[in-house]
């Protein structure tokens, strides 16, 4: 999860009502949904207090795959508060296990329009275009945020994997590729040694024919990672033992 369930204080009330409002506020998602549901059922809760109530529900929802009443809850959750992060970003999730990609996408971009700067729904922005298979619009908004969070190494394995998607077999968009995703990989390289990050760094310096450079990257990747598939295969095709 994204988000913890949101705690929040509510009006103080009866022993019946204390109990919803402890269930709705902490327990099991079940717990969650009876309490958040009772404390709906009042009819005593208002505005941001109220959203907050169905954000929990929605979230409790997400913890046990109830999809579509999670979208339900933090809908109207967001008609109470139009600007409740949580809501927006769950219901996001939500709208992506659906494969509703492009509710998905609007509502992040939402979020990315109150906020620029959280790293968050920038990365699930690519990452959702990624699920959607428009390669290019991941890679789009992989690099914006690359720009702001250049730190993230996941944002560049990110844009190097829609870089090859969008190459798939042709051998001349690949060579191209490799071009390009080069300063990705070594740019994750220097963040942090990752076996994936040298073997397909081996695979491109092996597809622009720098084949001795290409089997120190696929050694180290092993070294790191001695079942990776990516540098074994890449490997035995030229030539040179696998342990």
């Amino acid at each position: 999860m994204w988000y913890a369930i949101v705690l929040v204080a509510l009006l103080a009330s009866g022993p019946a009502v204390a109990d919803a409002r402890k269930d709705c506020m902490s327990g099991t998602p079940e717990q969650v949904i009876r309490g958040c549901t009772k404390l709906i059922e009042t009819g005593r809760y208002r505005g941001h207090q109220l959203a907050i109530i169905y954000n929990n529900r929605g979230l409790a929802h997400e913890r046990i795959a109830q999809w579509h009443e999670a979208v339900w809850s933090y809908t109207a959750a967001l008609r109470h508060d139009r600007q409740l992060r949580t809501s927006l970003m769950g219901r996001a999730r939500s709208y992506r296990e659906l494969r509703q990609f492009d509710e998905a996408i609007s509502d992040i971009m939402t979020l990315i329009l109150l906020d620029p700067k959280i790293y968050e729904p920038r990365r699930a922005l690519a990452f959702t275009y990624m699920l959607k298979e428009d390669y290019q619009a991941a890679v789009r908004a992989f690099s914006e945020a690359i720009e702001i969070f250049p730190r993230e190494s996941d944002l560049y394995k990110g844009r190097v994997v829609a870089r090859f998607k969008m190459a798939a077999k042709d051998q001349v968009r690949l060579n191209l590729v490799c071009v390009e995703t080069m300063k990705d990989l070594d740019a994750m390289l220097v963040m942090r040694p990752n076996a994936w990050a040298y073997a397909v760094r081996g695979r491109c310096k092996v597809i622009r024919g720098y084949r001795q450079e290409a089997v120190e990257d696929l050694k180290k990747a092993l070294e790191l990672d001695p079942h990776d598939e990516t540098a074994r295969r890449e490997l035995k095709n030229l030539g040179h033992p696998v342990p």
